[in-house]
């Protein structure tokens, strides 16, 4: 075979690998890429999607603040709430909001990745102006003490902590079940919730203090409730109770 011919066949092959390894690894990149994010649907019906798990997270409420840390995830909290107090490590973390104003510049500059909200504690002034600034925000709304294991799943796979989050699931509904067998059977007692060291506040059906209650007690007594909050009582207690 002369020298040319065999040069060129050479040099064809060498030229084909490359174009075969150049598509195969755009192919791995691209699946890599795929298999790398992390997605989930939040209590407002949007879909949040992430290229990754989120490393840099800001959480607008205490509550969230906890679950974070519960799941996992607190190492990767780079802004809070001035309530997020517990656990312990929380309060080292950098203060961006309360309950009534944000701070829009802060937040920003902190480059989160993630941004978790409370929908009815952190209202739609601040969730607007959040949603209106691009940042990946993550609405949450749990007011059932069932869905709080998924809400722990949720969370667990958008920062990467599927399993400590699966575990926490499992022994959430595990000791609720427990409490559920061990007092599905008992007679019910009045009982009196109060919040607060100033003003009385008395518990309803639909915050977190009465649905645990519910489980084991009956409620007494409700005084004009807010849809999501506790009703404050200025007066006497017993000027409100009827005659």
């Amino acid at each position: 075979m002369p020298r040319f011919l065999l040069l060129t066949l050479l040099l064809s092959s060498v030229f084909s690998s490359n174009l075969l390894l150049a598509a195969n690894g755009g192919e791995t990149a691209a699946f890599t890429k795929k298999s790398a994010e992390v997605s989930a649907v939040d209590d407002q019906g949007n879909l949040v999607l992430l290229p990754a798990p989120a490393q840099r997270i800001i959480s607008l409420a205490p509550n969230l603040t906890e679950v974070l840390f519960y799941v996992g995830a607190g190492e990767q909290i780079v802004g809070a709430d001035e309530y997020s107090n517990y656990p312990e490590q929380a309060k080292d973390i950098i203060r961006v909001n309360n309950h009534a104003a944000a701070n829009y510049e802060l937040i920003l500059s902190l480059k989160p990745d993630l941004v978790v909200a409370w929908e009815s504690g952190n209202g739609e002034q601040i969730i607007g102006r959040i949603r209106e600034l691009g940042l990946p925000l993550f609405v949450l709304e749990t007011r059932k003490m069932d869905a709080i294991p998924n809400l722990f799943s949720r969370l667990g796979r958008l920062t990467g902590h599927n399993e400590t989050a699966a575990q926490r699931a499992v022994e959430f509904t595990q000791r609720l079940e427990g409490l559920r067998e061990t007092y599905s059977n008992q007679p019910r007692v009045r009982a009196f919730y109060r919040y607060g060291m100033i003003h009385l506040l008395l518990s309803m059906v639909n915050i977190w203090s009465a649905m645990l209650l519910s489980y084991v007690v009956a409620l007494t007594y409700l005084v004009k409730p807010f849809p999501w909050y506790p009703t404050l009582i200025s007066k006497p207690l017993w000027l409100l109770i009827p005659r």
